[in-house]
């Protein structure tokens, strides 16, 4: 089952937000930003209720512009003022994904897409698009 959102409309799409789902992998094209998720997503609470019978997910945004915004947060024990977000090579994002690399949410404005990730710091995307497509793959 295949779900298509604009993101160049006048109202923003209402949808579904993946929460705490493991990512199994990232693809980066020159045309989309890809997320799959694990393989049994069936014991998040979401989608017991609003999806039943679902297996897995996959996320994909239609990239308007191929640069990524990709920070990572950094924590510096010795001097706390110098914690913040330092740029991150989106190209290694892959090299993340596993059993602690997790998706927490994401938030659109009109033609992007702020996205937030969990790996053992936390990573934050910054990217423009203009269509997000669910692709639900059934149990």
């Amino acid at each position: 089952m295949k779900e298509v959102y604009s993101l160049k409309e006048k109202t923003l799409p209402l949808s579904f937000s993946p929460h705490d789902f493991v990512i199994k992998n990232v693809e980066i094209t020159d045309e989309y930003l890809t997320f799959t998720f694990e393989d049994d997503i069936t014991y998040h609470d979401g989608i017991k209720e609003l999806f039943p019978g679902m297996r897995s997910l996959i996320l994909r945004f239609h990239l308007t512009d191929r640069e990524i915004g990709a920070y990572r947060w950094k924590k510096n024990r010795f001097f706390p003022k110098k914690e913040g977000f330092r740029r991150f090579d989106e190209k290694k994002l892959s090299s993340l994904c596993g059993r602690c690399f997790t998706y927490l949410k994401h938030y659109f404005a009109y033609c992007g897409v702020i996205i937030y990730l969990a790996a053992p710091d936390t990573v934050f995307l910054d990217i423009s698009a203009d269509t997000v497509e669910y692709e639900w793959i059934e149990a």
